[in-house]
């Protein structure tokens, strides 16, 4: 990568770099790429691309209608209600 586009980016990405930091930042984006360059070597024709680094499925079970509290047994637990709702203090 060539000085003047490690200054191009930094100024798109708002950063600022000393004069000799550069070759430091240089080197380093040089061993990036190198390495990508690498990676886009191997063969990954027969692999299937990752949707989660860990295979897990989700564990689904069927809704079933049960049993439900009345409306009088949820009051009892609210600490203040109104005719069917609970009364929350307000939130700004």
């Amino acid at each position: 990568m060539k000085k003047e586009d490690i200054l191009y980016t930094a100024k798109l990405s708002y950063l600022n770099y000393e004069e000799k930091d550069l070759e430091k930042v240089e080197k380093g984006l040089g061993d990036i790429l190198s390495y990508v360059e690498m990676l886009s070597e191997v063969d990954t024709t027969d692999v299937k691309p990752l949707t989660h680094v860990m295979e897990t499925v989700n564990v689904l079970r069927e809704d079933e209608v049960g049993e439900t509290l009345s409306i009088e047994e949820v009051s009892q637990n609210a600490p203040d209600w109104d005719d069917r709702t609970f009364k929350v203090p307000k939130v700004m």
